[in-house]
């Protein structure tokens, strides 16, 4: 059976601004064809399965041709697979997607395609720049700055406003012929527009004459916008008035647990690059242990992360165990954090620590463990420490090793400098550091919990923050 390919745009830097038909395509996706400027966050609405091939183009770097990308498509897709080929910005704008068509309507695969948001708009909309105004400009072009080989001269239509993509490296030779050709006079106004919608998004202004002069220390990628229309982003501009404007935060929670995080910090403004380095793995055998004979004879339950309440919880359920059963056990959590996640399901811990950890509990509450029937849902990788004082206050402790962390070996996306590193496990701190993402960068680290917080200042972290809860305000209020 011949399976389906879709092309789509993921739009600019800005994950959000990716479409809902584009999102859903993703959840269905077998095999993701993935462009280089395609922001890694994308990657978290496919399913843990999905096959993923890198296969951008950057300038200078070795990568995938053309031909090798078209190949892979329809090799897939011959073996009956849904594959989305996912591209910056729109497709159909200087992307190259009429290739790829031609090569699907020759092979007889059928496809869809789903339109992006341009940087070509979206980074001018950024910078406050209106491409139409219906007093200084009624007509707008859009034209790629770069140059096939030996090309000359330079194609430049004629419009009210011009926007060239791909410019920087012949930013001197398009505004010397727009200037030399009489389309605009050199006091015209000029802006570049570098990593459009991105926190990093840099907007430098000038004229016609200085722009190219100007545009010397600008990163790619990046555009060129000639219009007086450029003259209204003075007025215009509206980006720095969002709270978390020009931040870039990077999530390193499994995917469940980082979308609130991810959806919030978004609409602050914040540039939020969700790369998770961990899974959470349910463990038959322990989610099998939790049944109603369990649970009536327990008399103290001990969580001690959001992960332990959730997969227990689900356990239950599972079980068709309602969750009045509980009702002849007292409840100690290790902290706020965790007590967060309970009290979402309708109950309140009765032992909550100041010092949010497990050796907080245990030495503000010693006596709850005596003669009691204690369960204790934990990780695989838990240590012993709640075992060793159980036998010593006389506790019938039952460790049910429900859940396990599994690192997640390719990680696709990278830290910068100044980014803002957000760790909300000891586990996730480990992973960070045997990745090598961090390395020789200068970030600024949020942690969840004190124990994560004493895992970082062993790995020799510098400028920590501690939160004091999983909710997004708090995260908010340090950044």
């Amino acid at each position: 059976m011949t399976g389906y390919v879709y092309l789509v745009g993921a739009g600019p830097g800005d994950v959000s601004l990716m479409t809902v038909k584009s999102m859903q395509c993703l959840k269905r996706a077998d095999v993701l064809l993935l462009d280089h400027l395609v922001s890694p966050t994308c990657i978290t609405q496919c399913r843990e399965d999905v096959i993923i091939h890198d296969v951008g183009k950057q300038r200078g770097k070795h990568s995938t041709t053309q031909d090798e990308i078209n190949e892979m498509m329809m090799m897939y897709a011959r073996d009956g697979k849904c594959v989305v080929r996912l591209k910056g910005g729109d497709p159909f704008i200087f992307g190259r997607i009429g290739e790829e068509i031609e090569c699907l309507v020759e092979a007889g695969i059928p496809f869809e395609v789903l339109p992006g948001v341009s940087s070509a708009i979206a980074g001018p909309g950024y910078a406050g720049i209106p491409l139409t105004h219906r007093n200084q400009s009624r007509s707008v072009a859009f034209v790629t700055g770069t140059l096939k080989r030996g090309e000359v001269p330079i194609e430049l239509p004629k419009a009210d406003t011009l926007v060239f993509l791909m410019a920087l490296a012949h930013c001197d030779e398009i505004t010397s012929e727009l200037i030399k050709r009489g389309l605009f006079s050199k006091d015209t106004a000029a802006a570049i527009i570098s990593k459009a919608t991105c926190a990093s998004q840099e907007d430098v202004y000038g004229t016609l004459d200085s722009i190219s002069q100007q545009s010397e220390s600008i990163e790619t990628p990046a555009l060129l916008v000639v219009g007086d229309v450029v003259n209204m982003a003075d007025r215009f501009s509206w980006r720095d008035h969002r709270p978390l404007s020009g931040k870039r935060v990077v999530v390193l929670r499994p995917r469940h647990q980082g979308k609130e995080w991810v959806e919030t910090l978004s609409i602050l403004g914040a540039e939020v690059l969700h790369m998770p380095l961990m899974k959470i793995l349910s463990l038959k055998e322990g989610v099998a242990s939790i049944t109603s004979e369990v649970i009536s004879s327990t008399t103290l339950l001990v969580l001690t992360s959001a992960n332990a309440v959730e997969h227990f919880f689900e356990a239950m359920k599972g079980a068709g165990i309602d969750s009045r059963r509980l009702s002849n056990a007292k409840i100690a959590v290790v902290g706020e954090l965790t007590a967060s996640s309970v009290r979402k399901r309708g109950i309140f811990p009765d032992y909550i620590p100041k010092i949010p950890s497990l050796k907080g509990l245990m030495e503000e509450f010693p006596d709850i463990f005596m003669n009691q029937t204690c369960l204790w849902p934990t990780s695989l990788i838990a240590d012993d420490r709640l075992e060793v004082l159980c036998r010593e206050e006389s506790c019938d402790l039952r460790r049910v090793n429900i859940y396990e962390p599994k690192r997640i070996e390719k990680v696709y996306g990278e830290v910068m400098d100044g980014d803002i590193v957000i760790f909300s496990s000891p586990s996730i701190v480990n992973y960070f550091c045997e990745s090598g993402l961090g390395e020789e960068k200068d970030i600024k680290v949020c942690v969840l919990g004190k124990t994560t917080y004493q895992r970082c200042v062993e790995k020799g972290f510098k400028n920590v923050v501690i939160l004091e809860n999983a909710d997004v305000s708090d995260i908010v209020n340090h950044l």
